[in-house]
């Protein structure tokens, strides 16, 4: 049994998923790595497989096709957890580097503390700043739901009518306050989607993440699954982390136009889903 192991979901991008793993065999050794080339299709997940080739911890898997960010993950979850039995999975964006050594060691200690199911670190962005974790907005009402994708769904139309020059984000006003002192650390929030480590509290319950979703919302329906079950999430500070930001989508798209709209498509599938969650569990209550 492994203390821990990594599943890091790829798509075209090598450069990235290569720093990443390097950042994992540099400061957490001896650590399986599963890396699951999400149907890249552009010979990246080949070459990572000659990459690690004789690397005794790093294995590629292949999906055939891009199957969404929640079963990307969740096949190479269920691949670590089957081979290697690891204590704690870390979940990571392939355009994440973990910055300490002592990664490990944060993480078990936290868990002789709090027996978390899900924990989050610090996510530190290319300007410096750490405002990524704990996540402030939560989708927990199907009012708010409603709301998010009545904007959305006007956005998108704006876009496609090439009106997007009309859209003003009103939700970036300077006079906002901010929830968390992203330096405290935090029980019973929303982590962010970049790094989720779980522990086996989580899979005594979920054998993975939710894979209703294609795309975007994943953490929504992650902390209302948690509070649910009772199960604890933590955010802690004192493990810390680096993310580039929308590296993977940057490379799917060819201008802000379309990116737009392959954001805010999916985003409205998604809280169509995260809708019909709700309402199945005000239901089941």
């Amino acid at each position: 049994m492994n203390d821990i192991g990594f599943v890091i979901l790829h798509y075209k991008t090598f450069s990235d998923t290569k720093n990443c793993v390097e950042s994992i065999l540099h400061n957490v050794p001896q650590s399986p790595i599963i890396i699951v080339d999400n149907g890249s299709n552009n010979g990246t997940g080949e070459k990572l497989r000659m990459e690690y080739y004789d690397e005794k911890y790093v294995e590629v898997l292949f999906t055939g096709k891009n199957i969404g960010f929640a079963n990307g993950n969740n096949m190479g979850i269920d691949y670590l957890r089957k081979s290697y039995q690891p204590q704690f999975v870390v979940v990571m964006n392939n355009d994440t580097l973990i910055l300490q050594n002592n990664f490990l060691e944060i993480i078990e200690n936290e868990y002789k503390i709090s027996k978390f199911a899900v924990l989050g670190p610090q996510i530190i962005i290319n300007d410096g700043s750490n405002k990524s974790n704990p996540v402030e907005q939560i989708a927990d009402t199907t009012r708010i739901v409603k709301i998010l994708l009545f904007k959305k769904q006007v956005k998108l139309l704006l876009n496609r009518l090439h009106l997007n020059r009309f859209l003003h984000d009103a939700g970036t006003s300077t006079a906002h306050k901010e929830k968390y002192n992203n330096l405290k650390r935090y029980e019973n929030v929303k982590l962010h989607g970049a790094c989720w480590i779980f522990s086996k509290n989580f899979f005594e319950v979920y054998s993975g993440i939710n894979n209703s979703t294609f795309l975007y919302f994943e953490e929504d329906i992650l902390y209302l699954e948690t509070v649910k079950k009772g199960l604890l999430t933590v955010y802690n500070p004192d493990i810390r982390i680096k993310h580039f930001e929308d590296s993977s989508t940057n490379c799917i798209v060819k201008n802000n136009r379309e990116k737009n709209i392959f954001v805010l498509t999916h985003e409205i599938q998604s809280l169509k889903i995260l809708m019909n969650f709700l309402r199945l569990s005000d239901v089941n209550h």
